[in-house]
């Protein structure tokens, strides 16, 4: 069975926010959040695959879907997993210099509707780019890893965990 830390702030303070949760660490509601993952990440590369043919770049529709799923994962990996921290002064004396992220997501609560938008997400891409990919192998292949590169360090057994000691400091 696998030990969480515990979260930064009791679980019954999240409770008394009726519903709009405030995340101390970037400073923003939630729902705006979401919104700015939505507009400004998903959406310009869903429509960049959907019409690269009637600008006449000649790529083909699988390769730019492949290109679009395997640069979102790779955005999304970098800003929830890699980088460590936050840009500006925290009121929990350091705590979160030592954390990525995901793991501050709303205090290191598990299963919050926030932790399911953005695990949901590169699932939702990943059917979308093997329909479009008409489920050829290689680009089978090729999200299959991507997907799974982000999926992974997602789970609650690997919260806190570095492997290999790997981003440890």
């Amino acid at each position: 069975m696998a030990r969480f830390p515990p979260p930064l702030l009791p679980v019954d303070w999240l409770e008394k926010k009726q519903g709009r949760v405030q995340n101390e660490f970037c400073g923003k509601s939630i729902p705006l959040v979401w919104a700015n993952s939505t507009l400004f990440a998903q959406i310009p590369g869903l429509i960049a695959a959907t019409y690269q043919n009637e600008c006449g770049c000649g790529t083909h529709v699988p390769v730019v879907w492949t290109l679009t799923n395997v640069i979102h994962n790779f955005g999304m990996y970098v800003f929830m997993h890699a980088v460590k921290g936050t840009p500006f002064e925290t009121p929990d004396q350091g705590k979160a210099r030592l954390l990525t992220h995901w793991e501050q997501l709303d205090y290191g609560v598990q299963f919050t509707s926030s932790r399911k938008f953005f695990t949901i997400s590169p699932i939702i891409l990943y059917f979308l780019t093997s329909f479009y990919t008409k489920y050829d192998t290689a680009h089978f292949i090729i999200n299959t890893a991507s997907l799974l590169s982000v999926l992974i360090p997602k789970l609650p057994q690997l919260h806190g965990v570095r492997i290999f000691g790997i981003n440890k400091y």
